[in-house]
């Protein structure tokens, strides 16, 4: 049976599962990598704008740039985005305790924090939170595509 999804054939055999998993998981990766939102929470957007670019890639990643802690906790009540990078220098917050208002909310949203402390610092400091990655201060396209790897363990 030939079968579409957004454009795409696909022959598949009705009478075989293992075609029709193949199909699915097919259409799920789809899903989960081009519905998932990510926040990035900067005063800083231009500044970091190489990073940005290269955490984006070809366009797979769909990024909405947020300027205060107080939008970030709204998109998580409102949209419950996938993944949330919150910088240092916010107005209203400092990281690791927007960190900890963002896990009140949802605990399934994964996080990464720009921070200038020490990875053993770092680590001590966010232990229990639950974010994935550090960032450091002045993040490079570099940083950007590391941090896009970690992330793209969990699409």
């Amino acid at each position: 049976m030939l079968r579409t999804f957004l454009g795409i054939f696909a022959e598949t055999d009705e009478s075989d599962p293992v075609c029709q998993w193949k199909f699915l998981d097919i259409q799920n990766r789809f899903f989960w990598r081009y519905n998932m939102l990510t926040l990035l929470a900067t005063t800083r957007e231009k500044d970091i704008d190489g990073f940005l670019r290269s955490l984006k890639g070809a366009g797979e990643v769909d990024i909405e740039v947020v300027q205060t802690g107080a939008e970030v906790l709204e998109k998580v009540r409102s949209k419950a985005p996938s993944f949330v990078i919150v910088d240092e220098g916010l107005p209203d917050f400092e990281p690791l305790p927007l960190v900890t208002e963002i896990m009140k909310i949802n605990a399934m949203v994964n996080t990464a924090v720009v921070s200038s402390l020490s990875a053993k610092e770092f680590h001590d400091a966010s232990e229990g939170l639950g974010v994935l990655s550090s960032i450091p201060p002045e993040p490079t396209e570099e940083d950007g595509l590391k941090v896009r790897k970690v992330f793209e363990k969990f699409m």
